[in-house]
């Protein structure tokens, strides 16, 4: 009995890496190998290894991929040394095309000998007491087909291998499923025409509801063809696609979602509701943010991240052709730092930031691009690569610690249709801001420089004594600094000075 996957059963000496690899979030696996096979640092080849227990891995390759707006060019059989196993060619989002292998090596723990199973729809695979999943694709069908003798050879050095189910091709399938605006478009593939096929989906209407919508579609086969679904606002689908009363294929589909990112010791969420608008209209020009938000929160002196994924997986894209990020908010009353997340900044304090002044009253907000700025750069904003809308509140600087805030109707549009732009920008000389408070060592420090210049952050008690130091170099517009002082819990005083500039004090409570 296998306890762990064996580097051999994997691969040869061929790899470079060896580390997890992306799989969804929600699906349990006992263990996970991955390893990449390299040229000039290029990936050419990826052997994904997962272990489960009683139970088939059910995310393949093929999937995957598609929520990621893969298609699924074509689906063939392939004989490797006397077993047979389905490949697939995929062309990625990117354009480039691999070539893959989906299947499973199982045993039951009596069991003198592997069972290779392989067809499309893995839920009808029969399930197994040590289940070895494996997904192996390559940028050259031959050299996919040789990945996966070599993981037959080292099975078959282990114990035996077996194969005794039928292969079998699905007659219909999605080959890629796309969302434009409202409509949800499944483009499909059949070996014949006049099949009478079904297509049932459940909906989940947003991610913070249980409410669900059950839809289903007949369609009548031909050898391609596309069918577009008005889903309006929603979020999330699950598809089957049967012949007659068996699934041919299984099909997975998300917009990218809303979520919230804060510290539980600091901030508490009484409210949070992610709602449809079903009425939404959508024009060609623009490109909508789906779904609106509500929340209300109380925050001691910290920050609560409200943000939104522009495509599932948050997934990068090209949204140049815009130049402003407009939305409608209600009930802010401060300050809300807005964050266009690009996937090529590592730097997570380098990512391109604004500040806006929020009114009480529900208005709607035309942000201009280049108003974005960052503190590891001069240069403006390319949005060839965002991944990410950010909403943030900080407590300390809206000045208060209760957030009620809507947020409602977001979008990339290319024309400002109200001149209401610049004014809601803030624009800080030289201040500075301190969070949490009280903090138990940690302090985040926003600082705005109108210089590039060097200067001292120190902490002082009650009796003027400084009893930390630490130099740092801030540039112009916006610095975001980190300090973890070990100091004894009391009142202390930070402070922050440079040559030319004092940025002032602050008092910190330290726990």
């Amino acid at each position: 009995m296998l306890e762990m996957f064996p580097t051999e059963l994997v691969a040869g000496n061929e790899s470079n890496v060896t580390s997890p690899t992306d799989i969804l979030d929600y699906t349990v696996a006992d263990e996970v190998l991955s390893v990449d096979f390299s040229i000039n640092g290029k990936t050419k080849g990826v052997v994904l290894g997962i272990k489960t227990s009683d139970k088939i891995y059910n995310h393949t390759k093929a999937s995957c991929d598609r929520l990621r707006g893969a298609e699924i060019l074509n689906i063939q059989t392939v004989e490797l040394d006397g077993y047979n196993f389905l490949m697939q060619g995929i062309k990625q989002r990117n354009g480039a095309i691999e070539y893959a292998i989906s299947f499973v090596a199982a045993k039951n723990t009596s069991d003198n000998n592997y069972t290779i199973q392989t067809n499309w729809y893995v839920n009808e695979y029969i399930k197994f007491n040590d289940v070895y999943n494996f997904q192996v694709w390559s940028t050259n069908p031959s050299d996919t087909k040789k990945l996966v003798k070599d993981i037959l050879d080292n099975l078959n050095g282990y114990l035996p291998v077996n194969q005794t189910e039928i292969l079998k091709i699905p007659k219909t399938f999605a080959t890629k499923i796309s969302r434009i605006n409202s409509n949800l478009i499944i483009d499909f593939k059949s070996v014949k025409e006049g099949l009478n096929t079904e297509i049932s989906m459940i909906e989940i209407y947003s991610e913070t509801t249980d409410k669900l919508e059950h839809r289903y579609n007949p369609i009548n086969t031909k050898l391609k063809q596309t069918l577009t679904i008005d889903i309006k606002d929603g979020y999330e689908y699950e598809g089957l696609i049967k012949v007659g009363d068996e699934i041919q294929d299984a099909f997975y589909h998300a917009d990218g979602n809303w979520g919230l990112d804060y510290d539980t010791k600091y901030t508490e969420v009484q409210e949070y509701i992610v709602s449809n608008n079903f009425d939404r209209e959508y024009n060609n020009d623009e490109y909508a943010i789906n779904r609106n938000v509500k929340i209300k929160a109380v925050s001691e002196y910290d920050y609560l991240g409200i943000y939104k994924s522009l495509l599932p997986g948050n997934l990068s894209a090209d949204y140049s052709a815009y130049k402003y990020l407009s939305f409608t908010a209600k009930g802010g009353g401060g300050l809300i730092e807005l964050g266009l997340i690009k996937s090529s900044i590592e730097e997570w304090k380098e990512q391109y930031r604004v500040m806006i002044d929020l009114s009480e009253e529900e208005q709607t907000y035309y942000i201009p691009f280049e108003k974005f700025t960052s503190v590891g750069t001069s240069n403006k904003i390319t949005a060839d690569d965002l991944t990410t809308v950010l909403f943030t509140f900080l407590a300390v600087e809206a000045k208060t610690n209760d957030l009620d805030l809507s947020i409602s109707n977001v979008k990339f549009t290319k024309t400002a249709a109200l001149d209401i732009t610049t004014e809601t920008i803030n624009e800080f000389d030289n201040k500075l801001i301190t969070y949490p408070n009280p903090t138990l060592g940690n302090v985040n420090i926003i600082l705005f420089s109108n210089t590039n210049t060097k200067a001292i952050i120190s902490l002082f008690d009650i009796t003027g004594k400084e009893i930390y130091s630490s130099p740092t170099t801030l540039t112009t517009g916006k610095n975001e600094i980190e300090i973890n002082a070990k100091v004894n819990p009391g009142i202390l005083f930070l402070k922050v000075r440079s040559n030319e500039t004092n940025y002032g004090t602050t008092k910190i409570i330290f726990r």
